[in-house]
């Protein structure tokens, strides 16, 4: 969702913005729609083992698990390794409700159309992995060369290939950098 941020903000001001790299951004901001499109995804791509992983943790979260308990619970959609734990990465983070709530509930709805009406210029990258269920890279296959962008598809990846792929990641943040020059 923090893409449509950096989109938004690269079509706002693209005399300040040079290039913009997305990473696990979904295309679109219908937010029902998205999670029924990675449901859709992990159903038909994920292993069963990933799957039983998946009905393993949302069963032993108890009613009313916080946000962060759920996302935690959700490895399996959003990392390569559906082991992994990714509560270093949150750790000391301070979530801010009404944030969240301004991106999903005035930023995303109409950001289609507003992308169509002021459409971006800078060189983008639109980084995902390939075993990102929450937003399959897939939905921007045909999206991505509407724009000045790359996909690039990391293998070894879930959500966040900047943690799971490195040096993968730098590589393809080094080349948009290099050959949008």
């Amino acid at each position: 969702m923090l893409g449509a941020l950096a989109l938004e903000y690269a079509r706002r001001r693209p005399d300040s913005v040079s290039h913009v790299i997305l990473v696990g951004a979904p295309p679109h901001g219908d937010m029902v729609a998205l999670q029924g499109q990675g449901r859709a995804y992990f159903e038909a791509h994920a292993s069963p083992e990933r799957q039983q992983r998946l009905r393993e943790n949302l069963g032993k979260l108890p009613p009313g698990a916080s946000p962060a308990r759920t996302v935690m619970a959700q490895t399996p959609m959003r990392f390569y390794d559906a082991d992994y734990d990714a509560a270093p990465l949150f750790e000391g983070a301070i979530p801010k409700a009404e944030v969240l709530m301004h991106i999903m509930g005035t930023l995303l709805p109409g950001w289609a159309a507003r992308a169509a009406a002021r459409p971006l210029r800078a060189p983008t990258l639109v980084a995902h992995g390939r075993h990102d269920y929450v937003v399959p890279w897939t939905l921007w296959e045909d999206i991505a060369a509407t724009l000045p962008a790359t996909l690039r598809v990391f293998e070894r990846s879930g959500h966040q290939p900047f943690v799971e792929e490195p040096e993968a990641f730098v590589a393809a943040v080094s080349t948009l950098l290099r050959d949008s020059q």
